[in-house]
C-alpha cells in the first residue's frame, strides 16, 4: 500500500498514467508481475467490485 499527494509526485503519476484528469486516482500495482492498471472510473463500490 502506498499513499501518494495529488501532484506531489509528478513523475510517479507520469509513469503510470493518472493525473490531468482529476482527483482522487487509483492505481493497482503488483510488483511481483511488474503490473499495474490505473482505475478511471467513479469510486463507488458497484464500478470497483
Amino acid at each position: 500500500y502506498l499513499w501518494v499527494a495529488a501532484g506531489k509526485q509528478a513523475a510517479l503519476e507520469a509513469e503510470v498514467g493518472v493525473g490531468g484528469y482529476g482527483y482522487p486516482a487509483l492505481v493497482a500495482l503488483n510488483v511481483k508481475k511488474a503490473v499495474y492498471a490505473p482505475l478511471r472510473s467513479a469510486f463507488e463500490l458497484e464500478h470497483i467490485v
